[in-house]
C-alpha cells in the first residue's frame, strides 16, 4: 500500500491519459467508462482496497463491455443484482471480524503512560582529604 497522496497523484494521471486517449480517438461512448473505471479501480487496489476495486472493475468495465457489445439487459441485470449481494455479505463479513476487534479494544482499559521523571541535579562530589605528614 502507498499513501493516499501518491495514489491520487498516479490516477490522476491515468485519468488524464485515458482522456487523452479517448478524445484523439473520438470514442467517447463508451470509452469514458474505462477511463474513469480503470483509475478508480487502481486507486483501490493501491489502498489495499480489493473489495472496493472489483466492485469498481465490474460496475465500470461491466457497462462497457454491455454497450460495446450490446448485451441484453434482462441477462445483465440479474447478473448485477447478484453480484451486488455477494459483495455486500462479503464485506459485512469481513467488516464484522473488525469491529469485533475494534469493541474487544475499547473494552479493555488502556495502560497509561506516565511521565518522566524530572533528573534530580546531580550532587557533587565530596573531595577526598589527603594527611600531610
Amino acid at each position: 500500500m502507498i499513501s493516499r497522496k501518491r495514489a491520487k497523484a498516479i490516477t490522476t494521471a491515468l485519468f488524464l491519459v485515458g482522456l487523452a486517449i479517448l478524445s484523439y480517438t473520438q470514442e467517447w461512448w463508451p470509452g469514458i467508462m474505462l477511463a474513469i473505471g480503470i483509475p478508480l479501480a487502481l486507486r483501490h487496489l493501491l489502498l489495499g482496497k480489493y473489495y472496493d476495486m472489483c466492485v469498481s472493475l465490474f460496475v465500470f468495465v461491466g457497462v462497457f463491455l454491455t454497450i460495446e457489445f450490446q448485451i441484453s439487459w434482462e441477462i445483465l441485470l440479474p447478473v448485477i443484482f447478484t453480484v451486488g449481494a455477494i459483495y455486500i455479505l462479503c464485506r459485512d463479513w469481513v467488516e464484522s471480524d473488525d469491529e469485533a476487534i475494534d469493541t474487544a479494544e475499547l473494552k479493555t482499559p488502556k495502560t497509561q503512560t506516565k511521565a518522566p521523571k524530572a533528573k534530580a541535579a546531580p550532587k557533587k562530589k565530596k573531595k577526598k582529604r589527603t594527611k600531610a605528614a
